[in-house]
């Protein structure tokens, strides 16, 4: 990255590492890839000039430099609001025509946190789900109001955060929405979780195909039951010539409900061959034929323990806040590690829209 600064405070090499930050984490958001790996927009100028009592620190994107990555990206609020929640710092574009990115730098050197300006926390208005949706999501409070998701859209999905972080009211909160507005005739669930105690209020859910899992028998008797299910369904959109579920179930009188299985604290079961074995075929085949999985886990950094066939269908990711950079990456999210302790609930979502 080629940069000038054009005021040597705040601490030069502090600001340059936000850049390189930053200039990091919208490669990733964009994605755009060469023979090389991931392609990094290229910085113009990074400069500062005085605001109020405060500075303003600017980054130039080279935009002529720019070659396959998408320009106008950078301009679009959704690659700036997730970029602000990754670097944990509030950034904004410029409005004059010009590829800026501004943040706002206190005379101390702190930057501005982007916390102010996120919505507070909510509690969970099943009043506002979106009409068109049949199995409703609600994944979280945005900038601009609530986002649900519908769960066949979502796919299958990992859950990531530390102790304290706001993985399992998260996970409560999304299953309290699907079993509350969904029916069992609609949706059908399995639960796994081997501490025995976070899952248990969904004990008595009708939902429920099986009683909880705890034990490694009774995670491999469900996963494999799902496995085995996630055949027979293959069969089934085959007689009538159906790509998917939604297909088959317009096809049929006789419609296939949905079914979810969320496993808390996935790693825990990594060494467990049979277990693995189903996770994969669930992973490999379950949504088109209507099973999902939702995994969960505190250890951000041990995701490659999964069988990389789960690690990469699991294609939606919400990651609170973990422990460093290496386990942001690891869980798909770089700057999730940045966001503070103090403020539970915060997750950076990415996946499916």
């Amino acid at each position: 990255m080629t940069t000038a600064l054009t005021i040597s405070s705040p601490d030069t090499r502090a600001v340059q590492s936000l850049a390189a930050s930053i200039q990091r984490v919208v490669g990733e958001l964009c994605n755009v890839r060469s023979s090389g790996g991931i392609i990094y927009p290229p910085v113009h100028e990074l400069s500062f000039c005085p605001y109020n009592q405060d500075y303003l620190m600017m980054i130039e994107w080279a935009a002529w430099r720019m070659g396959r990555f998408p320009v106008a990206r950078l301009l679009q609020r959704d690659v700036v609001l997730q970029a602000s929640a990754a670097c944990g710092y509030e950034i904004r574009t410029s409005k004059n025509g010009r590829l800026y990115w501004i943040i706002r730098i206190t005379r101390n050197g702190e930057c501005g946190e982007i916390a102010a300006s996120l919505p507070p926390p909510a509690p969970l208005c099943l009043d506002a789900v979106p009409p068109e949706m049949g199995w409703p999501v609600p994944i979280g409070m945005t900038n601009d109001g609530e986002l649900w998701r519908d769960l066949p859209a979502m796919g299958h999905a990992l859950i990531v955060g530390a102790t304290g972080a706001g993985k399992s009211n998260w996970l409560h909160g999304a299953l309290a929405s699907l079993f509350t507005l969904v029916g069992p005739d609609d949706l059908q669930a399995v639960i796994i979780d081997p501490k025995r105690s976070d899952m248990s209020p969904w004990a008595n859910a009708p939902h429920l195909i099986s009683e909880i899992a705890y034990t490694n028998e009774q995670a491999q008797k469900a996963l494999a039951d799902l496995a085995a299910e996630c055949d027979r369904r293959g069969d089934l959109l085959a007689s009538v010539g159906a790509r998917d579920i939604v297909g088959y179930n317009k096809r049929t009188d006789k419609p296939l409900p949905l079914a979810l299985c969320v496993i808390d604290e996935v790693l825990d079961y990594a060494a467990d061959r049979l277990i693995c074995e189903a996770m994969k075929t669930i992973a490999r085949r379950g949504r088109s034929a209507g099973v999902i999985l939702w995994v969960a886990t505190q250890h951000a950094a041990a995701i490659a323990g999964l069988p990389r066939v789960v690690n990469v269908n699991l294609a939606a990711r919400l990651v609170f806040r973990v422990a460093d950079e290496s386990a942001a990456r690891c869980a798909g999210a770089s700057g999730a590690e940045r966001i503070p302790q103090g403020q539970p609930g915060r997750c950076i979502a990415v996946g499916p829209g």
